[in-house]
C-alpha cells in the first residue's frame, strides 16, 4: 500500500482521539520529525542519519531512537520489529501521550519527546493552534508618565512639614550708631578721670582729649 501524508494524518487523528490528545498533535510531531518525506512513508525502518558514525539512531516517521523503540517504558507497547506505518503512528501517539502524562503538560511532554527545548514544542503546537502551557505572559509596558506618577507619590497633608514663619533676622550693624554714641560718652567720662597731671599743667583740660588706650581700642574694633 502506498501511503500519502493525507492518509497518515487521518491515522494519526484517530490515535489522538483514542488517547485524548488534541486532534492533529501526532501528525504535527511527524511533520516536525520527517516533514512527511516520501522516503519515510514505507513499512520499514528508515534511519534519519547514515554513515559509519551517525550522530543519532533516530528512525521512522516519528524519529524513534533505537533504545526507545525497543523499550519505551511508561506502559507503552514497544515498536519492536514491526515498522509498518500503522504501527509507527500508533507508537508515536502512545509515546507522546505517555510523556505528556509524565511531565504534566502538553508542551513539556513534547519537549521530552523531542529535543528537550521549548522551540520544539512551540513549533509542533503552532500547527495545531494549541497555546503552550509554559508560554510567558505578555507584559504591556507602562507609559513613562504613568510610571513616574506611580514611583513618586505626593506627600499627604498629614506628612507635610509645618510651615516655616518668616522671622526677620536683625541686619548686621543695625543700631550701631546708638551704641557708638553710648561708647563715646563712656570714653569721654573715662578720659576726664584719667588725664595725666603733666597734661593738665601744660594745657587746660579739653573735652576732646582721648585716652590712648581707648583710641587704640576703637581703631582695632573699627568703631572709630
Amino acid at each position: 500500500m502506498k501511503y500519502t501524508p493525507q492518509i497518515i494524518k487521518q491515522m494519526a487523528a484517530k490515535e489522538d482521539a483514542r488517547l485524548g490528545l488534541p486532534i492533529g498533535l501526532t501528525a504535527s510531531v511527524i511533520q516536525q520529525e520527517t516533514g512527511f518525506n516520501d522516503k519515510f512513508l514505507v513499512d520499514q525502518r528508515i534511519p534519519h542519519y547514515t554513515g559509519p558514525k551517525p550522530k543519532s539512531t533516530a528512525a521512522g516517521l516519528g524519529g524513534f531512537l533505537e533504545g526507545t523503540a525497543r523499550d519505551p517504558g511508561y506502559g507503552v507497547k514497544p515498536l519492536g520489529d514491526d515498522w509498518t506505518i500503522p504501527n509507527q503512528v500508533r507508537f508515536a501517539s502512545e509515546l507522546l501521550a505517555a510523556n505528556i502524562k509524565r511531565k504534566g503538560s502538553i508542551d513539556k511532554g513534547l519537549m521530552a519527546y523531542g529535543t528537550g527545548k521549548p522551540e520544539y514544542a512551540n513549533a509542533v503546537l503552532s500547527r495545531v493552534g494549541w497555546k503552550p502551557d509554559t508560554e510567558q505572559p505578555t507584559v504591556t509596558p507602562i507609559p513613562k508618565e504613568q510610571a513616574v506618577q506611580q514611583q513618586v507619590q505626593p506627600m499627604s497633608v498629614a506628612t507635610n512639614p509645618p510651615a516655616q514663619t518668616n522671622t526677620p533676622i536683625p541686619r548686621f550693624g543695625e543700631g550701631i550708631d546708638t551704641r557708638l554714641s553710648e561708647l563715646n560718652a563712656l570714653i569721654n567720662s573715662q578720659n576726664q578721670r584719667t588725664v595725666p597731671m603733666e597734661y593738665v599743667a601744660a594745657k587746660p583740660l579739653q573735652s576732646d582729649y582721648v585716652n590712648p588706650f581707648w583710641d587704640n581700642f576703637k581703631k582695632l574694633t573699627g568703631l572709630y
